[in-house]
């Protein structure tokens, strides 16, 4: 059942990708017309939001995941002199 999953899901993946880049616009001449780019009020904190999980990602965060970093690096430790 998961690799039927897996399967479309990669399937309508390369769909989306294939008709949002390669395909043909669907839009009327008077649809294009009026296509913009968001304005800074919509931009600005997704901006914020990107770069606040981009740090939180580097620094580890949430850092109770694992109960604690801590006792993350112990368990690792007692693995590793167990071998």
């Amino acid at each position: 059942m998961a690799a039927i999953g897996a399967l479309l899901t990669s399937f309508y993946m390369f769909r989306l990708i294939y008709l949002t880049f390669y395909g043909t616009s669907r839009m009327d001449h008077h649809t294009e017309e009026h296509v913009h780019e968001s304005p800074m009020v919509m931009v600005g904190p997704l901006m914020a939001l990107g770069v606040l999980s981009i740090l939180g990602g580097f620094l580890g965060f949430p850092l109770n995941m694992a109960g604690s970093i801590n006792s993350l690096r112990r368990s690792r430790a007692r693995e590793a002199s167990m071998t």
